[in-house]
């Protein structure tokens, strides 16, 4: 009589066997059509044993095993013909599948749903074209400002913004300006006229101005969208500091006096109503750039001690922590993010003259060079993101009035031309 031997079997979708049940050499089928294979274990010690998945390759518009059954990971070698896309091949590298380089299709116009690095053959234009989901960002010039100034407060976002304070060819100045998103327009005065001032805020209807010179002060002035009130001081008079976060929840640091002169580490959060002290910076420095979006999380960037630093630091709501450095030191930088761990800082000064026009991205752990300003300015004003920014006001000299937009495209298609 004929003895018939089963392997471990489903016909259950996406029903696939725990690695730790199976024996050494032993497999597993599952036949259902949706995304049938072949399984066996790895030799890996229990409980990291691996699944070995052995063909066919998966079709689909969805991933292998997206809602399982059983065993939830994907097999490393594992393949994917994705038909989301442009019937692209995946293969799984043990974490994620990973597209095959080399994309290549025919179509008359975009293909649906591109991938990033794809090339194709425009069947209409008759030209190779490719696609890149993230090109470089740029600055543009836009709109100047009404009265041109340098060491500025700043705060908003690419079409929301608000520039107060500073110093202009008379001397130190309370104007304020507001964004719109094509343009500059004055409003009210702080009431206290300061230069080398901080400053955080949403929007061009809600924002903090902090600190500043001549000398040094601690008062705090709160902006509704039309007015500025006095609010709580700083519990540390200083010039040259650095602000993030917004109107309820902001963060004062660094900065420094002048008599005597005192660099100064302190570090500041602001609830809305009142300023508390709270763990320093490892490294006291005047002209730092800043930016984070509540004062649980902001980055410090930049700044000068005895010469320009590139040092950052990354708070987290309790203590500051040393990262990587920026690749140009400078003080008097501006910067532009709506989270800490995606800022872009521009201009500049990299010594004791000049001005710099470098711009460098911050993707969370280090920092890279994109496009330069147009224009080389140090103490400009900076708001937005690092996909959507805003530069303006500084010197180069000189006194300037200029302002640039920032943008990122979110996708590009080129056309390859033989020359």
């Amino acid at each position: 009589m004929a003895v018939q031997i089963q392997s471990r079997r489903s016909s259950t979708a996406h029903d696939r066997p725990f690695p730790i049940r199976l024996g050494a050499g032993e497999l597993a089928v599952n036949n259902n059509n949706v995304s049938p294979g072949l399984f066996f274990a790895d030799n890996t010690a229990s409980p990291s044993t691996g699944l070995i998945k052995v063909g066919p390759v998966h079709i689909g518009s969805t991933a292998p095993n997206n809602s399982p059954a059983g065993f939830t990971s994907s097999s490393k070698g594992e393949t994917w013909l994705d038909t989301a896309s442009t019937h692209i091949f995946k293969v799984h590298d043990g974490s994620a599948f990973q597209i095959a380089k080399a994309v290549a299709s025919v179509s008359a116009g975009l293909p649906a749903n591109p991938v990033n690095g794809q090339v194709w053959y425009n069947s209409t234009d008759q030209v190779l074209k490719g696609f890149t989901s993230n090109p470089a960002g740029s600055w543009s010039t836009s709109t100047a400002m009404n009265t041109a100034r340098r060491t500025v407060g700043s705060a908003g976002t690419a079409t929301s913004a608000l520039v107060f304070g500073g110093t202009d060819a008379p001397g130190v100045s309370a104007l304020t300006e507001s964004w719109s998103g094509s343009s500059w327009t004055e409003v009210g005065d702080l009431n206290t006229v300061r230069r080398d001032i901080a400053g955080a805020g949403a929007s061009n209807t809600s924002a903090l101005a902090f600190g500043g010179g001549p000398g040094t002060t601690a008062k705090t002035e709160s902006w509704d969208g039309s007015s500025w009130t006095e609010v709580a001081d700083l519990n540390q008079a200083r010039n040259s500091l650095a602000g993030a976060g917004i109107i309820t929840s902001a963060l004062a640091f660094g900065g420094s006096t002048p008599s005597p002169s005192t660099l100064h580490d302190q570090t500041e959060t602001w609830n809305g109503s009142s300023w508390t002290e709270v763990s320093d910076l490892n490294t006291g420095r005047y002209g730092l750039g800043g930016d984070g979006a509540t004062n649980t999380a902001v980055l410090a960037f930049g700044g000068y001690t005895t010469a320009a630093q590139d040092l950052t630091e990354s708070w987290n709501g309790s203590s500051w922590t040393e990262v990587s450095d920026l690749n140009t030191g400078r003080y008097g930088i501006a910067a532009a993010g709506s989270i800490y761990t995606s800022v872009l800082a521009f201009g500049g000064q990299p010594g004791l003259g000049g001005s710099a026009n470098e711009t460098e991205e911050w993707n969370g752990s280090s920092w890279t060079e994109v496009n330069n300003l147009n224009t080389a300015r140090t103490h400009m004003g900076g708001a937005g993101s690092s996909t959507a920014g805003l530069g303006f006001a500084g010197e180069g000299p000189p006194v300037s009035a200029a302002t640039e937009e920032w943008t990122v495209p979110t996708n590009t298609t080129v056309t390859f031309t033989v020359s």
